[in-house]
């Protein structure tokens, strides 16, 4: 017997119509600090309407928040830099430590979702952990980011659309 069904998608559209569905009881959607549409959607607002559970994936869209140059040349993403620039310099010129600004922002902008992060190490785990203990980040400054952050592009944010 299923106890709870769920979906998994990268598009609003499509997992808030799926929430609508009185089967579906989850839904599974990669958040990010770059992406905005989640709320434009009012996820959390619909989750609640229709008492879907939200496991929030992709906290670092796939670790590409967390590449530099290099990295994001050999990644074969350098035409992603500018997009990852302001997020960096927005948690940097405010002293944040950028993995716990891309959490706190995730955490805090839905804080009934379940956030989901995978890791390589118990040296990850260890800091992951600490930083979803970091004291909250000012809502003022929370909202700031998303007022001021633009539309990004649905190549940047929908990692099927890569080119590896």
């Amino acid at each position: 017997m299923i106890r709870r069904f769920g979906i998994s998608s990268y598009e609003p559209k499509q997992a808030l119509d799926w929430m609508r569905e009185p089967e579906v009881d989850i839904v599974q959607v990669p958040v990010n600090v770059l992406d905005k549409r989640w709320i434009e959607a009012d996820l959390a607002g619909e989750a609640r309407q229709n008492a879907v559970t939200v496991f929030a994936r992709s906290i670092y869209l796939q670790g590409l928040l967390l590449l530099d140059g290099p990295g994001l040349e050999r990644a074969n993403m350098d035409w992603a830099a500018g997009f990852l620039r302001p997020a960096k310099d927005f948690a940097a010129g405010r002293g944040l430590d950028f993995k716990a600004f891309c959490i706190r922002v995730v955490a805090q902008t839905f804080p009934e979702a379940i956030l989901v992060m995978g890791v390589q190490d118990q040296a990850q785990l260890e800091e992951n952990l600490r930083l979803f203990q970091d004291r909250p980040l000012p809502a003022e400054l929370v909202e700031l980011w998303w007022r001021n952050l633009p539309g990004m592009p649905t190549r940047l944010l929908n990692p099927s659309l890569w080119e590896r």
